[in-house]
């Protein structure tokens, strides 16, 4: 599929949220995650060094663009934050128990069993839409939009695959198409669908 994209940027800029509750500390960061295991664990302790206190129970950073985004999360507990100020642990050592948890979107705004699908296509479109994710995060429009519409191929009623593929094609000024995947999500879940048209509205 031949498209003609701008060089506008299409990712929103870059945000950076702390939050301390209960002594946890999480630093969310609205960008896309390293690459690598050892990529991940070096640049949370990066950000999470000048935070580091003996009253911490656990630390974390949270890449991850918006709650329909894949995510990762890098965290260290309280004992290893406690050896480390006490410098009873090399700063190696330190980074490498930095542990990784991967966050799915959240179910319980992703719909629908309209057309049955094996649990392996389900697995098959997850896969390709979190590679779409990494796609767009790239600015590589042509190749996310053509991800996600492979991933449709799998679970045709993946909401946030159409959603994702309106969000492109509206940014790009193709607005009767952005509006013709709306209306395949209004078929599905209409609740759905307010919320995509209130999401794209607001980005607008």
């Amino acid at each position: 599929m031949a498209l003609s994209f701008t060089s506008r940027c299409f990712a929103a800029e870059k945000t950076i949220e702390k939050e301390y509750k209960n002594g946890i500390l999480s630093i969310h960061i609205n960008q896309l995650r390293p690459d690598g295991v050892d990529e991940k664990k070096y640049e949370a302790y990066k950000i999470l060094k000048p935070y580091l206190n003996n009253k911490l129970l656990k630390a974390a950073v949270i890449w991850r663009e918006d709650e329909l985004s894949y995510g990762v999360e890098v965290s260290i507990s309280h004992s290893y934050i406690s050896q480390k100020l006490k410098r009873r642990i090399t700063t190696e050592k330190f980074i490498d128990k930095f542990q990784i948890n991967f966050i799915e979107p959240d179910h319980t705004i992703i719909p629908n069993n309209l057309v049955e699908v094996s649990s392996e296509e389900v697995r098959q479109s997850k896969r390709l839409r979190e590679n779409a994710d990494v796609f767009r995060h790239h600015q590589d429009y042509e190749a996310a939009l053509r991800t996600y519409l492979q991933a449709l191929e799998h679970y045709p009623s993946d909401c946030v695959s159409l959603y994702r593929i309106a969000e492109i094609y509206q940014f790009y000024g193709q607005l009767d198409t952005s509006e013709a995947y709306c209306k395949k999500i209004e078929q599905i879940n209409p609740n759905f669908a307010n919320w995509t048209r209130n999401k794209l509205k607001s980005s607008n």
